[in-house]
């Protein structure tokens, strides 16, 4: 596929979810207004009766106020984790552009403008574009860009690179083993399992299907380092664009701190295997 090909393209939106209800609608608000969204792709991961009143509820909602976008609810029968989950998403989107984010978080501001102009421009199937700095924030996400600057220290925003950067699996390694240091602040950890990913679909299908018969405890608590181990694996990239970031969602309830017993253990499997590269 050639360049021109991917600049003229539209891309789908993929949102895995669990009992998260309560945050879907302002993701939502957020995605759909942005012209080259032109698919979300809704993949619940057997939620409660309740909840799932509520995701249909929404969609039946967005689909009104946005009858020319496509908008797709998948209902798992029961529950497989968050990397089958964000697997089954992207495998029901139709676009070969996907923008995978959790359903608590809030794509960035200028999203279009950063597609369009940016990212599409120079796209690589083989890179999986992972956001430059995360805004963190607990109710109003957009209040965490001025915060940020008045506060320093990463309670706001963490920055991972402050420019165009790509990294392949050496590059990792050396930081695993603190041999060099690939992020601006905090550690390559948070980085290669902050998520909320832009992606080439059909590599990101065919280099993932590996990860399905992985362990339990690994699909769980460690879903986006596995992301990574078997996207560096197969000889890909991992990239960050300069004004790529996301409003990234602090909260108790999320899988990540439900499954935090096991993080810790699961991270240093993935961390052996990535060394075994």
């Amino acid at each position: 596929m050639n360049k021109k090909t991917f600049e003229s393209q539209n891309i789908s939106i993929a949102i895995p979810t669990y009992n998260s209800s309560k945050y879907l609608e302002q993701l939502l608000s957020s995605s759909l207004k942005n012209e080259i969204v032109t698919e979300v792709v809704i993949s619940d991961d057997a939620s409660n009766v309740q909840e799932k009143e509520i995701y249909l509820k929404t969609v039946e909602k967005f689909q009104k106020k946005y009858p020319d976008k496509k908008i797709k609810f998948v209902n798992n029968l029961e529950r497989r984790g968050p990397f089958v989950n964000k697997y089954i998403a992207i495998e029901n989107c139709s676009k070969e552009i996907v923008y995978q984010i959790d359903s608590d978080n809030i794509p960035m501001r200028n999203l279009d403008k950063f597609i369009k102009y940016d990212l599409l421009k120079l796209f690589n199937e083989d890179s999986l574009y992972l956001p430059s700095k995360i805004y963190q924030f607990y109710q109003k996400p957009y209040l965490s860009i001025p915060l940020s600057k008045v506060h320093n220290g990463t309670k706001y925003r963490v920055i991972f690179q402050d420019k165009n950067f790509r990294f392949d699996k050496d590059l990792i390694k050396k930081s695993i083993l603190n041999e060099v240091k690939i992020t601006k602040q905090k550690n390559s950890r948070w980085l290669i399992n902050i998520g909320n990913f832009i992606v080439y679909k059909p590599n990101f299908l065919s280099t993932m299907k590996e990860g399905l018969s992985f362990s339990e405890r690994l699909l769980f608590a460690a879903d986006q380092f596995l992301i990574s181990y078997l996207w560096l694996k197969n000889n890909n990239y991992i990239e960050t664009r300069r004004q790529h970031y996301h409003f990234h969602r602090k909260r108790r309830d999320s899988i990540s701190f439900q499954e935090k017993d096991n993080t810790e253990e699961s991270f240093k499997t993935i961390e052996e295997k990535i060394l075994e590269l």
